[in-house]
């Protein structure tokens, strides 16, 4: 189906795509599997741009966990991490994130992507 807004029409249900929610267990079990990886674990990969070290980033986003929009993506659960960066003499904070990506199915981790930035 090809949207067009203009049009009065409404598209049908099967007509919709939507993207499914992993349940609250899933999530929890991903994010702990995602806690026991060491910061030198092929599958994370850390750019925090030495505002934060890595293992801290990891420890501090992944240990009482606040997901924001997870989903399934193709076979694939996708959780979003973020906390405010508190960063010493700037007058801005920043934001340290984390991706992590597992099996649906498993919740074997397939990635964890850290970032940390300056507001």
């Amino acid at each position: 189906m090809s949207a067009n807004w203009q049009n009065d029409g409404t598209p049908e249900y099967d007509e919709i795509n939507t993207i499914s929610i992993p349940s609250e267990d899933a999530v929890r079990d991903v994010t702990g599997n995602a806690r026991c990886l060491d910061i030198e674990n092929e599958r994370v990969t850390a750019a925090t741009q030495g505002l934060v070290p890595p293992n801290v980033a990891l420890h501090d986003l992944l240990f009482n966990p606040e997901p924001t929009r997870p989903e399934i993506i193709e076979g694939t659960i996708v959780v979003y991490l973020a906390e405010t960066l508190h960063i010493e003499g700037r007058p801005d904070d920043g934001a340290m994130r984390a991706t992590i990506r597992a099996d649906v199915e498993t919740h074997e981790i397939q990635s964890v992507e850290l970032t940390a930035e300056i507001a």
